[in-house]
């Protein structure tokens, strides 16, 4: 049999480098009994897999139908706005308007433009229906024929590619009526625009674009004028900014609602006008379907409140948040890696599972030299001391205070990266852990529910960093919780440079392991001096970075790699994951 802390000792000294790295590698790896539940598991990793991938039907579905709509536009016109009636809505002619090239340009951009736009946005308001898809994921029936379980992820990445296919069209949209102006010298004119009625949807109620070949004049009003630099301050100017990393990174909330509002201009300058009457048919109902799902998400769908019974500062960019259910309300049943809203801020938490966590309640624990920890970090033969750690046992929180010590019981837990606001003005994190409850959305579901089933599961490769290792720790509690045997091999990765956060996460992966599976830690820090001293005979360290082409290069055959964590980490895994032919299942990702 098999050594079941068969460990990989293999010190070596890279070339030197601006940055000190320190990888740990522990692995334990168990033999397999072959009983009656593995057999079950491995008939049922036989089962068919869903038809399509809902990303996948998404898109098969929106190019037809983008593809029709514009086809129709440009030979056929089966549905020309003259149809809407002949009170200022326009008219659409089959042929392309005579004159220069520059003419016949505009004409032909501004068919094919304005299609896009509509199909576009259309797209885009089914991506923010985060209710819908979350029930619709939970449905058993529907996950036999439609792969569901990445549609957050999903939906994040056809949003992105819709939203640059809407700057992409509107912005030449509107500009494609200069084009004779700019180019084939053609004089611009203003017209006043004499109606002042309002009609439905409050609008002039015609247009007052017109291109006079004969005159070589385009004629242009107010509100086209204005339609011209509104969108392209918003396209080119306003939207980018609110999806930058860097406003992302220190005013999320502000990034988020001013995106919102961005969405909110367009969608009611698309349907104001009365040239636009297509949008009142396939793009207002899903208007509303997107308002109702906002409502049922703000204030019915899975909100609730969840008590803030202690906070524990890490070091000074972590800190754990330890939360509890409130009586007046239900909540639904938690899946590993659930992301949640707080306060309108995303989190990955970890739910409470009734076990035990290793080596708490013990006052040495805030001492990365503890030898309680998996790892133990000292720097040039000084322990390194941090100012608090958690201390955690089963389903309480003992506070440190020997016999005076408190039990909290807590339900959920998440690691927060804590962003600096002002004293006047604090982040939405700063407002989390210093309030005693908080405002909860979820549990929605996320891709890594797919590790609920692991009996039936393929071989996997699971990787975090940062906070993002919640999910790996709730997932070694969901199979013990379950008494699952993993029929696959299972290789677990976690990496952060924060030591506080680094041990405690790796001394819940490294305590008691499920069978068939393997842990792997890295430990990025800036301090050359650092030292570890193993405790555990089969258990070290090897300097060096993680490498994820090494990881993913050792991955078994058939293997499915999930990840949470940095998003620029990410990038990497895609790049390989593609290369190499494995499939990934991306989770929440942020700046580390």
């Amino acid at each position: 049999m098999p050594n079941p802390y068969g460990t990989e000792v293999d010190i070596q000294q890279n070339e030197p480098t601006t940055e000190a790295h320190l990888e740990l590698s522990n692995s334990r790896e168990f033999p397999l009994p072959m009983n009656e539940r593995d057999l079950c598991a491995i008939n049922a990793a036989t089962r068919k897999e869903p038809w399509v991938r809902y990303e996948t039907l998404f898109w098969v579905v929106w190019i037809v139908f983008t593809l029709i709509a514009v086809c129709d536009r440009l030979w056929i016109n089966s549905w020309p706005r003259e149809s809407f009636g002949k009170d200022g809505y326009g008219t659409d002619k089959r042929n392309v308007i005579d004159g220069p090239w520059t003419v016949q340009l505009y004409d032909v951009t501004a068919r094919i433009s304005g299609r896009l736009c509509i199909t576009a946005l259309m797209g885009i308001c089914v991506t923010i229906l985060n209710v819908v898809f979350n029930f619709l994921s939970e449905s058993k029936t529907l996950q036999k024929y439609v792969f569901l379980w990445d549609w957050r992820e999903a939906n994040l990445r056809i949003h992105k590619a819709l939203g640059i296919t809407l700057a992409l069209s509107t912005v030449p949209h509107v500009w494609s009526v200069l084009f004779p102006v700019f180019f084939s010298s053609y004089s611009l004119q203003f017209e006043t625009v004499h109606e002042t009625e309002l009609r439905f949807p409050i609008s002039e109620a015609k247009s007052c674009i017109e291109m006079n070949t004969a005159n070589n004049t385009v004629c242009i009003d107010s509100d086209d004028l204005g339609r011209l630099i509104g969108m392209t301050i918003m396209f080119c100017i306003m939207i980018p900014i609110t999806v930058s990393k860097v406003f992302l990174r220190f005013r999320y909330s502000l990034a988020w609602k001013l995106h919102v509002l961005m969405g909110f201009l367009y969608t009611v300058d698309i349907t104001r006008r009365r040239t636009h009457p297509h949008t009142w048919v396939l793009n207002m109902p899903l208007f509303v379907v997107v308002g109702v799902n906002a409502i049922l998400s703000r204030y019915l769908y899975r909100v609730a409140e969840l008590d803030v019974v202690k906070t524990v500062v890490l070091d000074g960019k972590y800190t754990l948040v330890f939360l509890k259910r409130n009586p007046k309300y239900t909540y639904a049943e938690s899946l590993v890696g659930d992301v949640w809203w707080f306060n309108g801020h995303p989190f990955t938490v970890l739910s409470n599972k009734g076990q035990k966590w290793e080596g708490v309640g013990e006052e040495q624990q805030e001492e990365p030299s503890w030898e309680g920890h998996k790892f133990q970090i000292q720097e040039g033969g000084q322990v390194v001391r941090q100012d608090t750690m958690p201390s955690m046992h089963r389903i309480s929180l003992h506070q440190q205070g020997g016999e005076d010590s408190e039990d909290i019981e807590w339900d959920y837990t998440v690691i927060m990266q804590v962003f600096e606001g002002t004293p006047s003005k604090p982040s939405g994190t700063e407002k989390i852990i210093s309030a005693t409850s908080v405002k909860s959305q979820g549990p929605y579901r996320a891709t890594h529910g797919l590790l609920a089933h692991t009996g039936v599961n393929p071989p996997l490769v699971l990787i975090a960093s940062g906070s993002g290792g919640t999910y790996l720790v709730e997932f070694l509690m969901h199979l013990r919780e379950h008494n699952i045997t993993p029929v696959h091999p299972v290789k677990i990765y976690y990496t952060a440079r924060s030591i506080p956060l680094f041990q405690l996460i790796t001394d819940q992966l490294c305590r008691n392991p499920a069978h068939n599976t393997t842990v792997h830690a890295a430990l990025t820090v800036a301090e050359p001096t650092l030292d570890y001293t193993p405790s555990h005979p089969k258990r070290d360290m090897q300097l060096g970075r993680l490498s994820i082409g090494e990881v993913l290069q050792a991955a078994p055959k058939g293997a499915e790699v999930h990840y949470c964590g940095s998003g620029g980490l990410l990038e990497e895994i895609k790049q390989r994951c593609k290369g190499l032919d494995l499939k990934l299942h991306e989770g929440d990702t942020f700046d580390a």
